[in-house]
């Protein structure tokens, strides 16, 4: 039972030949979105077509409304909360003459409920500024499938509004969250090959690598997305070793079917233990022994400077601690700290950062 047919549909808006539409979102969703089409490209040197990318979270969305609820599924919720309506009515009002009656009253809460929540869009959908895409051929059957009776084009009522909350509610989640939207299709695979316990060919950049999948994970501030497992370069499939391939830099992903190489439960709870102690970005690497130095300020910034920081394994001196940790990871957090760390040890990686801060000198010079 619909609550009002007044409405143009979403297609008899859209009336341009070259599907083009107007999206209009504030500065922070513009922001995210421009960052995610460099941070969600496998080669950050090239960024995904913005069209491409905006096309890409609106079919992924309205094919699987389930990754984005509000506004992807809004009509399955507006039906629900009917059906719950109508069933609560039927238990007070049962008698056929109520009919009429119940229909009145039903009509009326569903014209409450899209109103209020039209008033909650009106709220929360600043202008901002506006640019103009091109919607796919895809993305506009999808967006234009949806009828002119039903729930979604009743509380948004244009086309553009619709998008500009998709888009705006996307842009507040977790950079690990908008990773599974974009890349559905790879973490479907992913998801498939690990159910039916089927190895991977994984393309990075000029890399290929035969994978035995074991899970989807993020890393400890929901940056970003990855799969952990054994992996060894393609075609040498003999020297397997624990590693985690970021999602977002998986250039093209193959299911090979079952090769007999299984993850065994010991496999696992290595795995688990190495993405523990050295987090998910550092599994491939392995574990060094490394001993730093701190100034009275370099520990201090330590104690307070929380992304990406490495446990102690022990603490030798008042201002020497010993870390159990990759050179990358050493590298990736320890470098900002300049003359308020000193690398004692391994002597190759102090001679990384010496030759590093000589060579930043030199520039200065």
């Amino acid at each position: 039972m619909n609550t009002q047919t007044n409405y143009l549909s979403f297609a008899e808006q859209i009336t341009n030949e070259d599907h083009k539409q107007n999206l209009n979102l504030n500065p922070y969703a513009w922001n995210i979105i421009i960052n995610d089409t460099v941070d969600f490209s496998s080669n950050v040197n090239s960024p995904i077509n913005l069209t491409s990318f905006l096309n890409k979270i609106i079919i992924n969305c309205e094919e699987n409304p389930s990754l984005l609820p509000f506004p992807s599924n809004v009509s399955a919720i507006a039906n629900q909360k009917q059906k719950n309506f109508y069933s609560l009515l039927s238990s007070t009002l049962p008698d056929s003459q109520d009919s009429l009656v119940r229909d009145a009253i039903l009509k009326q809460l569903m014209l409450e409920y899209t109103n209020e929540t039209s008033k909650y869009l009106k709220k929360h959908t600043a202008k901002g500024s506006s640019q103009k895409f091109r919607l796919s051929n895809k993305a506009y059957d999808l967006i234009c499938s949806v009828p002119k009776d039903d729930f979604k084009t009743i509380i948004f009522k244009k086309p553009g509004i619709y998008l500009k909350v998709l888009f705006e509610k996307y842009s507040l989640l977790p950079p690990s969250e908008r990773e599974k939207i974009f890349f559905y299709d790879i973490i479907s695979k992913i998801q498939r090959a690990i159910e039916q316990k089927q190895d991977l060919l994984i393309t990075t950049v000029n890399k290929k690598y035969d994978v035995i999948p074991y899970k989807l994970t993020t890393d400890t501030y929901l940056s970003h997305l990855y799969l952990a497992g054994k992996s060894c370069p393609h075609p040498d499939t003999d020297k397997f070793v624990p590693a985690s391939f970021r999602i977002s830099r998986i250039e093209h992903l193959e299911l090979l079917g079952h090769s007999g190489c299984l993850l065994s439960k010991s496999d696992a709870k290595l795995l688990d233990k190495r993405i523990s102690e050295l987090d998910i970005q550092f599994l491939l690497s392995d574990s060094v022994k490394i001993k730093i130095q701190f100034t009275k300020e370099g520990f201090q910034k330590y104690q307070t400077q929380s992304y990406l920081r490495p446990a102690y394994t022990e603490k030798i001196a008042n201002s020497i601690y010993e870390f159990q940790i990759t050179k990358y990871q050493a590298i990736a957090y320890f470098f900002k700290f300049g003359k308020d760390v000193e690398i004692l040890e391994p002597e190759d990686l102090r001679t990384y950062f010496k030759s590093e801060y000589a060579a930043a000198l030199q520039s200065y010079s």
